[in-house]
């Protein structure tokens, strides 16, 4: 009686306490000189999502804070080592995913390709439907087009529904030109808020029907096992695994408020003092 008591308050806590805040995960692949142009960008970007009341909490990753090693092969992409853990965790619990990445040479910095790496296997498996996000390219003047399909396609991979990339060129920019990129970067992330956000979905189904495909016919494998225990493994569709992902926190809900209400008066009969304590922390 005890156990069921905790988790079902502590559960409800938890609801209470997040109620429709949101949490952002945020990868930037650089590590940014002082004062530099997209230094400014991205600090007033993550003073302003902070200050949001709307996100309970923002998560800002960079090569500073990470430890990432290179992948050469297939057999370390599946060792899921403490940090990449850590970090799949921070994202599978966000809500809304920014990948940001400088232009280098017309591809993804270093740094970001590394972070990609890390995470090659999700590219098979599609682990991330039900959030939503965007790629964001920074370069001096060209190439965020490449940079910008390149993100697309993996966020997809990854199972992201994603509004249109954005492009920022900063070469001699001002204070103001890069205020209004902030702005408007504020401005897709409030669209990415939205609970009937809706993008196109052509993609996704084709990366979603192409691994229901090849699971029906391959034999058992590590990839494989871990789709199916996704909670939409059984979908056939991303359109039907994104419905279902998107409902879930709701009915998880749901559920564990009515679970607590039809029980309540029994459990606080049998054991007054642990709910007396568990509301009273």
């Amino acid at each position: 009686m005890n156990l069921y008591l905790r988790l079902a308050i502590s559960t409800l806590k938890f609801i209470m306490k997040r109620g429709n805040k949101m949490k952002i995960f945020i990868y930037y692949g650089n590590k940014t000189e002082e004062f530099s142009s997209s230094k400014i960008f991205v600090d007033r970007l993550l003073e302003s999502l902070k200050s949001d009341s709307r996100f309970s909490e923002v998560i800002f990753r960079t090569p500073s804070n990470t430890n990432f090693s290179h992948i050469s092969n297939w057999r370390q992409v599946n060792e899921f080592n403490e940090e990449r853990q850590k970090i799949s965790k921070e994202m599978m619990e966000s809500d809304i995913i920014l990948l940001i990445s400088p232009v280098f040479i017309h591809n993804v910095s270093s740094y970001m390709k590394v972070f990609l790496d890390n995470f090659a296997l999700w590219t098979h498996v599609m682990p991330l439907v039900g959030k939503v996000g965007v790629p964001i390219s920074i370069s001096s003047t060209n190439g965020n087009e490449f940079v910008n399909d390149y993100l697309t396609k993996i966020m997809n991979y990854w199972g992201i529904l994603t509004h249109k990339s954005i492009s920022i060129t900063l070469a001699n920019k001002k204070n103001e030109v890069i205020e209004s990129y902030v702005r408007y970067v504020l401005h897709v992330v409030d669209a990415l808020t939205c609970k009937n956000f809706s993008a196109d979905t052509s993609t996704l189904n084709l990366f979603f029907e192409n691994n229901v495909n090849n699971f029906k016919l391959g034999h058992e494998n590590y990839e494989k096992s871990i789709f199916n225990e996704l909670p939409y493994g059984k979908c056939e569709t991303f359109d039907q695994a994104y419905e279902l992902m998107k409902n879930k926190e709701w009915l998880l809900s749901l559920y564990f408020i009515i679970f607590i209400y039809s029980n309540l008066v029994i459990w606080v009969y049998y054991d007054e003092k642990i709910f007396y304590e568990f509301f009273h922390h």
